[in-house]
């Protein structure tokens, strides 16, 4: 299975270091915090790597091409320096693929750009027998391919906020298409509710730069337009999405 991680951001919530350091290179310790995440997953058997570059992407490739092991692990030295005979490694049966997805692409984007050089089929076999589940094609826009009234949970998380209103109108005409009767639908969307004067400042402060600005869901038309559709608004909360938030809404198929 491969591991895709977004390398890409411009790291403005780390000001003082993103003018010259991309914020996965910041050290923690002696190596900077990408390694350390990929490290945890090649803890666990995951060393296929996949790294969506964009803001100071030359400076990920050359600190991988330039990589030294002795830095981390214990070695003998000998022959006055000409010699290094190390006794363990880190990455040596790591394999890192470095993909440059563009400097203005958000996540998705970013996603869709690495598609080519990822193995979504191993992926998706894993997601298949690990929870049972019936794996759908998709076009990459909407549910065209599950049946209607076949799913008891549609859910999306931090999937909504940044699309455009019609892309939204999109998901939600087929999350009630393919929820069956009693079935729930849950997604966060940017309501009015959470642009108020304090979270408007926030963006304004520390949004610039981020990798795709908020889009205004009315919090009562996405109320209407499912219950248009036999859905009914069962209750909801905010969750954190920085620099401000989101709010996931809960609605049940009638």
């Amino acid at each position: 299975m491969k591991v895709v991680l977004f390398c890409g951001g411009f790291g403005t919530r780390l000001r003082e270091h993103s003018e010259t350091i991309p914020k996965p290179m910041v050290d923690i310790g002696y190596r900077p915090m990408i390694w350390h995440l990929m490290r945890y997953y090649a803890h666990f058997g995951h060393k296929d790597f996949i790294l969506c570059l964009g803001y100071r992407g030359d400076y990920i490739k050359n600190y991988f091409l330039n990589y030294n092991e002795c830095l981390s692990n214990n070695f003998v030295l000998s022959n006055g320096g000409r010699t290094i005979h190390l006794y363990d490694n880190d990455i040596e049966d790591w394999r890192i693929s470095f993909i440059d997805t563009g400097l203005q692409n958000n996540i998705g984007q970013r996603l869709m750009a690495v598609k080519p050089y990822e193995t979504a089929k191993d992926w998706e076999q894993w997601l298949v027998q690990k929870y049972q589940l019936n794996a759908q094609p998709t076009d990459g826009k909407s549910l065209s391919h599950t049946p209607s009234e076949s799913i008891d949970l549609i859910q999306a998380h931090k999937v909504l906020p940044g699309q455009p209103s019609l892309v939204i109108c999109c998901y939600f005409e087929e999350m009630a298409r393919v929820a069956r009767t009693g079935g729930k639908i849950v997604f966060d969307i940017v309501t009015e509710e959470c642009l108020d004067d304090a979270t408007l400042k926030n963006w304004f402060a520390t949004g610039s730069g981020y990798q795709h600005y908020p889009c205004l869901m009315p919090k009562q038309y996405t109320i209407d337009f499912l219950s248009r559709r036999g859905c009914a608004f069962v209750g909801s909360f905010f969750v954190p999405m920085e620099p401000g938030k989101t709010e996931c809404m809960v609605f049940a198929k009638q």
